[in-house]
């Protein structure tokens, strides 16, 4: 009797599907190891999300050192006197107030920070 229990309780079984390159995938457990693939299931979760928390991260620090270099050379440029627009196609001569960032000869406000221009 014992032994038909523990054949039939082997055979209920938990199973944990992935898919990876449009594969999908899974790993079946026996149905007592259903804590241990809670707890498996969490931790890929978690190192996921950390690993797209860094990748954010990492995305907007190349975008926010890009801009930066856009605007040293646009403020280099207009303090060389050179007549060439940046890439954003703003001028050269006029500066915020607030923040310095190039701006358009007919700018209201400034594109970066917002501040009305007088």
């Amino acid at each position: 009797m014992l032994l038909g229990v523990v054949l039939v309780g082997s055979g209920i079984k938990t199973s944990l599907s992935y898919e990876r390159s449009g594969i999908i995938k899974t790993i079946e457990f026996p149905f007592f190891e259903a804590n241990h693939v809670r707890e498996l299931e969490e931790e890929i979760t978690n190192k996921l999300q950390a690993f797209q928390d860094d990748r954010n991260v990492r995305m907007q620090t190349e975008k926010t050192m890009a801009q930066s270099e856009r605007h040293t050379k646009d403020i280099v440029n207009a303090i060389n006197g050179n007549d060439s627009t940046s890439s954003d196609n703003t001028s050269t001569g006029k500066f915020c107030p607030n923040c310095g960032s190039l701006l358009a000869d007919d700018a209201k406000f400034c594109t970066h920070c917002g501040t009305k221009i007088q």
